[in-house]
């Protein structure tokens, strides 16, 4: 399917006009983004309709017009089909009239929450939009710049996909997230070698201890676990400390965002088994170690 607009869910190409929109108790001054669409723009971007109609063709170009859902919940329509729109000191008796409401879309990133938007018929749109078929993308592409030049030869054929101008919205917080994970692992390799000199550093103040209790019985589990322990609650003191702050900081960075899912407990779950997981594993490390070593090497000297 193939459609034409001045814009599209994503770009920067709307236009924010001034108009004077009919509502419950009069007309009413209001600057509302809007640009021009054909009958075919709603069906290749996949936009559904929430009531009314869609554009039918040319006899849409004198009045006609669509509006999201938005426009509707932000005039407190009741009933959208049949509103009017003027331009404001237009004295000639013109008006806009609204024949369908679209499904509300983001026609901006998620940073912005969706706004009224208005859209003209317009058939001759400077933006053609393709809706193609994924299994052979290539091939598709070199069709569409064959049938491009054969008719437009001056100019040149460009075109990008559609997630692909949203995702560049997203740059900054892609680039923001590999910098937070590159420090992230780097601030736990640290965290690793630090555990592991302390670990090594108590369990050869212990050395001693430790065999005088395995030639006393215990286990290689006992003194594995009797070390053990003592880091497995200081790194849960350390999650303690440390999951209000990420909680704190992670929520008010998610209300720069109208939509968001919210944060759950699913991320610092996972942080306290990888924490845990850490931390068990150093210690757990130096203390069998310690626990393996012949207590008659270590006792020889007493």
């Amino acid at each position: 399917m193939v459609g034409t607009g001045n814009s599209y869910p994503g770009s920067a190409n709307s236009n924010l006009n001034l108009f004077t929109v009919q509502t419950n108790t009069g007309y009413v001054d209001k600057a509302i983004e809007c640009y021009a669409i054909d009958e075919n723009f709603l069906g290749a971007l996949g936009i559904k309709m929430a009531t009314g109609r869609n554009f039918s063709g040319p006899p849409d170009t004198l009045h006609s017009i669509l509006v999201n859902e938005a426009m509707v919940k932000h005039f407190g329509w009741k009933n959208a089909i049949g509103k009017r729109v003027k331009f404001p000191g237009d004295t000639s008796g013109h008006y806009l009239e609204v024949v369908g409401v679209m499904k509300d879309f983001n026609q901006k990133s998620l940073y912005n929450p969706i706004s009224p938007l208005l859209l003209f018929y317009g058939p001759n749109g400077n933006i053609i939009q393709l809706k193609i078929n994924q299994g052979d993308i290539k091939q598709t592409i070199t069709k569409v710049g064959s049938t491009w030049k054969k008719y437009f030869p001056q100019l040149p054929f460009e075109y990008k996909f559609l997630d692909d101008d949203f995702n560049s919205q997203y740059a900054a917080d892609q680039k923001r997230g590999k910098i937070f994970a590159a420090f992230s692992i780097l601030t736990i390799i640290i965290t690793c070698l630090g555990l592991l000199g302390l670990t090594a550093f108590t369990t050869q103040q212990k050395q001693k201890e430790i065999s005088i209790r395995r030639v006393l019985g215990a286990s290689i589990v006992q003194v594995v676990g009797m070390i053990t322990k003592n880091y497995l609650w200081l790194a849960l003191i350390a999650a303690l400390i440390a999951f209000p702050v990420a909680y704190y900081f992670m929520h008010n960075w998610l209300q720069i965002f109208p939509y968001n899912t919210g944060l759950t407990i699913i991320p610092f779950v996972l942080s306290a088994f990888v924490i845990v997981a850490t931390a068990s594993a150093t210690a757990m490390f130096y203390s069998a170690k310690a626990a393996l070593t012949k207590p008659a090497k270590i006792l020889k000297t007493e």
